[in-house]
């Protein structure tokens, strides 16, 4: 286990200041500034929403090291109180993980479009990405490569990279993708991700696609889309079958990956209000 130090990681804040603390995971790709879409509803909330720019967390730590720098960064930022926590995409598996080494009292996860397990090689067939995870389980050489490609892209052409991540979109995702709203939002984010933060990009996936499992005693609820074809909704199935404590499962017709995360804080917010 990694020996007690401070580890000096930023985290970007949104909603109100003074409010109740709450830990947000983004998804890989990803970017700290993913969490945008709730300052609306995390500001009618009094939601304080912290968001880790765990990309940034030194290359060298992996596996358990990797997920108690995390924890120890936020015990430092939030103290012993209680905290909520919420993952997106593939960032609700580092949610988990770090939730169970946190001393602060975590009262509720919050997992939307969430990613189950795939080293089986269950869901794999289904999934829109299923061949890159396939790569990185197979080849991690050939893995390293790609994300190289996809950073040459970032830097020159970020559009035809968002593009490129997007052909496959399904239910609302397809018109959300085509929205100029959308896209000023997610290329920034997509584009930081592959130029800046490869390795934690790199490091994410790879732990994702080992054996792991769903385990965790905090109060957990599902925010899934029924049109998810990144994540598809048999993977919010079958977190709800592994999970101790599955509170609920909210799902989302129509919706896919992005549009579940964009049309899910009004309620995930409202619910942290509440408790």
């Amino acid at each position: 286990m990694l020996a007690k130090r401070r580890f000096d990681l930023d985290f970007v804040q949104y909603g109100d200041p003074s409010g109740k603390k709450a830990i947000y995971f983004h998804g890989v790709p990803g970017d700290p500034e993913e969490a945008a879409v709730f300052d609306t509803d995390a500001k009618a909330h009094n939601i304080n929403l912290l968001c880790p720019a765990r990309f940034s967390v030194e290359a060298s730590l992996q596996g358990p090291d990797y997920y108690q720098s995390l924890a120890q960064a936020i015990e430092q930022k939030v103290g012993r109180g209680d905290v909520d926590i919420i993952g997106f995409s593939l960032g609700t598996h580092v949610a988990i993980e770090v939730s169970r080494l946190l001393k602060t009292n975590v009262r509720s996860l919050h997992l939307v479009s969430s990613a189950a397990p795939v080293s089986d090689g269950a869901f794999l067939s289904s999934m829109a990405g299923g061949s890159v995870f396939q790569t990185a389980m197979n080849s991690p050489q050939l893995f390293r490569a790609m994300t190289g490609f996809q950073r040459l892209l970032a830097l020159w052409l970020p559009s035809l990279l968002r593009k490129m991540l997007f052909a496959s979109a399904a239910g609302e995702d397809k018109e959300l993708s085509t929205s100029t709203e959308f896209i000023a939002y997610i290329e920034p984010l997509l584009s930081r991700c592959f130029r800046v933060a490869a390795a934690g990009y790199l490091r994410d996936i790879m732990a994702y696609v080992k054996p792991w499992k769903p385990l965790t005693n905090t109060p957990t609820y599902l925010w899934h889309g029924s049109e998810d074809n990144w994540s598809p909704i048999a993977m919010a199935y079958h977190l709800q079958s592994e999970l101790n404590e599955c509170e609920a499962l909210h799902e989302l017709a129509g919706l896919s990956h992005y549009s579940c995360l964009q049309r899910s804080t009004a309620g995930i917010c409202a619910q942290l209000a509440e408790a």
